[in-house]
């Protein structure tokens, strides 16, 4: 669920004395990974499923990418622009259910 990179950073940090929770160095995959994966997270939200919350975050992953390397044209055409505001779409529902 959680790398072991992302573990590894976290006991090193905790053994320098620094407390920060495991989340705050997770990727954004093991972040959608550990909650569809946990049955009690889905039943605290108001999803109905895993797969439910999947769908709601397809693209996501993407969209970071894209986000995050500004040298790679987000938008090219109208088309663009309306799958970039359907994904925004989908991340805000889904942030509000979970």
């Amino acid at each position: 669920m959680v790398s072991d990179d992302t573990v590894d950073y976290w006991e090193s940090a905790r053994d320098d004395g620094l407390e920060i929770h495991v989340v705050d160095r997770m990727y954004l995959n093991e972040m959608k990974q550990a909650y569809r994966n946990s049955d009690r997270l889905v039943a605290q939200s108001s999803f109905d499923s895993s797969n439910q919350f999947q769908q709601q975050l397809r693209g996501l992953v993407d969209l970071r990418h894209k986000v995050m390397h500004p040298a790679q044209t987000l938008v090219r055409n109208r088309q663009d622009v309306e799958r970039l505001a359907g994904r925004v779409d989908r991340i805000e529902q889904a942030i509000q259910r979970v």
